[in-house]
């Protein structure tokens, strides 16, 4: 992520982030980052957020404004990229130039509004920095110049130590859009041993006290409270098994990323977005 940035002097960089993706601009001053949860739906909260954002870039005058993983809604349904765009549009921080880290689609879905105007707005972000190279797939060809494709980092994983395990095991993890259910279906007849690692187990429609022998559930915010076990558990297992439900956003990268660095055997769902980082064949099955 730095060399996106290398053509800016730091000082003249404001970082408006989600805390989970902080660590990718280890270079911005402390100083110069607005951190924004993107789970706090709050609409006062929001709000205290955007007159934060204003009164900051008035004080501290960057020259280059960079947001990064921010899926926060204002009230009006719009995220605070196009609450910012809105205001340069209206002649407010005009001369700043807009630098946007994406972690999920950013596409035209014609005969939409909300398609319209994020459309729209493209012609006035100076550059979108993504993860996945087919998110510019749908976009018209002016734009796909203000795309730059940079691979998604692992986190922690060099500070982490595989579990030891008495026996061999599956391991599953990470958050929306999994599909745990059909893994534990699928392995329901079978001796194998699994650890599931996820957020919540009401929203992936897991019955604990329906889970066979061997399968293991771990429920927890592996942001909030930190990553070391769940890398652990993936660390020391012998296979990766990533299980998607149907979505149009990039799902499940984090996880093949830090399995794909810790050399594990992956399965996965065939999903938009991991042909970047998976072959079928050569690092993983695609089922």
């Amino acid at each position: 992520m730095g060399k996106a940035l290398a053509r800016y002097a730091m000082k003249d960089v404001f970082l408006v982030v989600d805390p989970r993706f902080e660590r990718l601009f280890p270079s911005v001053s402390a100083n110069n980052v607005l951190r924004i949860a993107s789970r706090n739906r709050s609409n006062l909260r929001v709000i205290k957020v955007l007159a934060k954002l204003i009164a900051l870039l008035i004080t501290r005058k960057p020259k280059v404004v960079v947001f990064a993983g921010v899926a926060t809604k204002t009230p009006f349904v719009l995220d605070v990229v196009t609450f910012f765009i809105v205001c340069k549009r209206f002649g407010f921080f005009r001369e700043k130039r807009i630098l946007v880290w994406v972690n999920k689609t950013f596409e035209s879905e014609k005969g939409r509004i909300v398609g319209r105007i994020q459309t729209h707005h493209l012609k006035r972000i100076d550059k979108i920095i993504t993860y996945y190279k087919s998110s510019t797939e749908h976009l018209d060809a002016e734009h796909e110049g203000k795309f730059t494709f940079v691979p998604l980092p692992a986190f922690h994983v060099n500070q982490t130590r595989p579990q030891q395990a008495m026996k061999p095991y599956v391991f599953s993890g990470g958050e929306s859009q999994r599909d745990f259910a059909s893994l534990v279906s699928a392995i329901r007849s079978f001796p194998v041993n699994l650890i599931i690692s996820t957020l919540g187990v009401g929203e992936q429609h897991l019955d604990q006290s329906q889970l066979p022998k061997g399968v293991c559930v771990k429920v927890g915010d592996r942001f909030n409270k930190g990553p070391e076990e769940y890398l652990s558990d993936l660390a020391g297992a012998t296979v990766v098994v990533v299980p998607l439900l149907e979505t149009n956003d990039p799902k499940g990268l984090t996880t093949i990323v830090e399995a794909l660095v810790y050399g594990k055997a992956i399965i996965s769902t065939r999903s938009r977005g991991l042909d970047d980082y998976l072959q079928h064949g050569y690092n993983c099955l695609r089922v």
